[in-house]
């Protein structure tokens, strides 16, 4: 197993080529089509009338502002309320189980730097949608009655479950529960390692968070102005610290793909040492 110096080398190394832009696209494409769907299903439900728990409670604190009264919902107002909620809910899970899928499918072709077919790859979540979406559900189930127990259990789920999506990926046909099985054997011992190639990354994401503060900052600034060049200025600043926050988090996840690429080769086959 590689130290973690040795694996944010070799990250940096795979983040600086063709890789980010690789990673960036698709990443791109999948957040585009997820953000697309979220606004269509918002706009339907603008259209038909049909209100979400959220939209009613912003409406209430809007009108307490102003000092209006609002009238409390009906019972079946309450119901086609819910209803519309978790149907939202479910979509922005089943779209966020498809983007995750799809990322760990391209970061790992990118610690092996294979570069067939990578494009396509990200969408690999659309051909199992409700395989990915129970993966995600039960991992975040698990992570929850983990954390129940106070916040230290609950980060120690977050790492021990970390690896099922690029297992995921890997086994397509696996289900959720052994890739989750095979994440806990694989992280037996190797938690702490992660933590701290994790906590590595602290002043990276700071210097990318500053950055891009400081960037937007200057381009809502310049925006105000009504001449060409200094609108073009600022959109240009902007768009420049979006894209070195953007290569920030990207190093970040490539480094914790080779992570598991290490980890996988190392792992033998052995009975799952701790329990779930």
């Amino acid at each position: 197993m590689k130290t973690n110096r040795e694996i944010r080398k070799e990250a940096w190394g795979i983040v600086r080529g063709k890789w980010f832009w690789r990673i960036f696209l698709a990443g791109g494409a999948l957040y585009l089509i997820s953000f697309t769907v979220s606004g269509l299903l918002l706009a339907v439900y603008g259209n038909m009338e049909i209100p979400t728990w959220a939209a009613f409670l912003e409406a209430k604190l809007e009108h307490m502002r102003h000092g209006l009264g609002y009238a409390v919902p009906s019972t079946a107002a309450a119901w086609k309320m819910t209803g519309a909620t978790l149907f939202q809910q479910f979509v922005g899970y089943l779209f966020g189980a498809i983007c995750l899928f799809g990322l760990a499918t391209l970061l790992l072709k990118a610690t092996r730097d294979d570069g067939q077919d990578w494009f396509a790859s990200a969408f690999g979540g659309f051909r199992r949608p409700f395989g990915v979406l129970w993966l995600l559900v039960l991992m975040n189930i698990l992570i929850f009655l983990w954390s129940l127990l106070l916040i230290i259990p609950g980060i120690i789920a977050i790492y021990r479950y970390r690896q099922a999506w690029y297992l995921k990926s890997e086994h397509p046909d696996w289900g959720a529960w052994k890739s989750i099985d095979e994440s806990c054997r694989m992280m037996y011992g190797r938690k702490w390692q992660a933590f701290a190639l994790d906590f590595s990354f602290l002043v990276w994401l700071f210097l990318g968070g500053m950055v891009f503060a400081i960037t937007l900052g200057i381009g809502i600034a310049f925006a105000r102005s009504n001449a060409l060049l200094p609108s073009a200025a600022g959109s240009l600043a902007s768009l420049l610290g979006v894209c070195f926050f953007v290569f920030v988090v990207c190093y970040l996840f490539v480094a914790r793909a080779v992570f598991y690429r290490e980890l996988a080769e190392e792992t033998v086959a052995e009975p799952a040492q701790e329990m779930v």
